[in-house]
């Protein structure tokens, strides 16, 4: 099975979650936390940094974790996964519409209370990941020891 590490960023504003909606083909109108796959010696930081401002046109600043998952995806993929917490700095909202179709802000606890309230790409991830940002916990990122960010 052939395996990749992806990123994730959960930002919050007044209680609300920023979700894309996605535009590929074997996911095309899901919602999901903005993210991607690591590239090649990128920091984890980094890469979430980057996928959130190609996917949504936001500059971010990751400030925690909520947890590393590892899962099959829908495509057959062993995934880890790490799931930042960030805050925002600025930018523009804004999508590709092609592989981001939408961009908007979600109700955190409506999303807890009724998960079947959007078509989520992993619902059960997404669940635990709301959870998480809810009630915790989110840990500090010197949890992880991403040595590309000390080489720098």
């Amino acid at each position: 099975m052939k395996g990749t590490v992806t990123v994730s960023a959960a930002v919050i504003q007044q209680g609300n979650v920023l979700l894309v909606q996605e535009g590929k083909e074997w996911c095309r109108g899901q919602w999901s936390l903005p993210g991607g796959r690591l590239e090649e010696h990128e920091s984890l930081a980094d890469a979430v940094v980057r996928e959130m401002q190609e996917e949504t046109g936001l500059l971010i600043r990751p400030t925690g974790l909520t947890r590393v998952l590892r899962y099959t995806s829908q495509r057959g993929f062993h995934v880890i996964r790490f799931n930042f917490v960030a805050e925002l700095l600025g930018g523009e909202l804004r999508t590709d519409g092609a592989e981001i179709l939408a961009c908007d802000w979600h109700n955190l606890t409506g999303l807890i209370a009724n998960p079947e309230m959007l078509d989520l790409r992993t619902p059960e991830i997404a669940q635990a990941i709301f959870r998480d940002l809810h009630a915790g916990p989110i840990f500090p990122l010197e949890t992880v020891l991403d040595a590309f960010a000390i080489q720098k």
